[in-house]
């Protein structure tokens, strides 16, 4: 989740494993039996059908990718309820030292205010109770600046990801009684 440049579209949000935050992507390209991942703040990252050994490492990689979340604008603060799941930007540091990073946590409670000036300027705040990152467990209170919506829907919008996803469930499938029945018939 990340400023959009250059009004790139975005499809997809991946949860990285080396740091559990959610990045987001632009569409994937598929080479041979290799997912890149581009991503669109950083360099891209290759997965490849052989580094999964196992029908649960494939599980896990599908539960990382999701429709693309959107920030949340000012006239949207109306839309926010308690309950309500969010993706939420975590600020580490300060000045030329500050890194965003984007976990999910639960709208906790809303402070509604007045908004101001003529662009109607959100004053709401927000309080998070996280349940990723470093805070997770947590509570933080924030503006709507801060806060992404959580869209619904399959990540299969991105197709190379399914074709991707197609190979790895392929390698673990066993062969089906319908297939063993005729050769067994073959054989005789």
């Amino acid at each position: 989740m990340s400023s959009r440049k250059n009004n790139q579209k975005t499809l997809l949000d991946f949860r990285s494993p080396d740091d559990n935050c959610w990045y987001s992507m632009l569409p994937s390209v598929l080479e041979n039996k290799t997912l890149v991942l581009k991503y669109l703040d950083f360099p891209d990252e290759s997965y490849s059908v052989e580094n999964f050994k196992t029908q649960e490492a494939v599980e896990d990689f599908k539960k990382r990718f999701r429709p693309a979340c959107v920030q949340l604008q000012d006239r949207q603060c109306k839309d926010v309820e308690l309950g309500m799941g969010v993706c939420c930007s975590f600020i580490k540091g300060s000045g030329g030292d500050k890194e965003v990073k984007f976990y999910n946590g639960v709208i906790d409670s809303v402070d509604r205010k007045k908004h101001q000036g003529m662009k109607k300027t959100c004053r709401c705040s927000f309080e998070i109770n996280w349940l990723e990152g470093p805070k997770a467990g947590s509570k933080e209170t924030m503006g709507i600046a801060r806060i992404c919506k959580l869209e619904t829907g399959t990540p299969l919008i991105d197709l190379k990801l399914a074709d991707f996803l197609g190979m790895l469930e392929a390698q673990f499938k066993l062969p089906s009684e319908d297939f063993d029945k005729e050769d067994a018939e073959v054989k005789i």
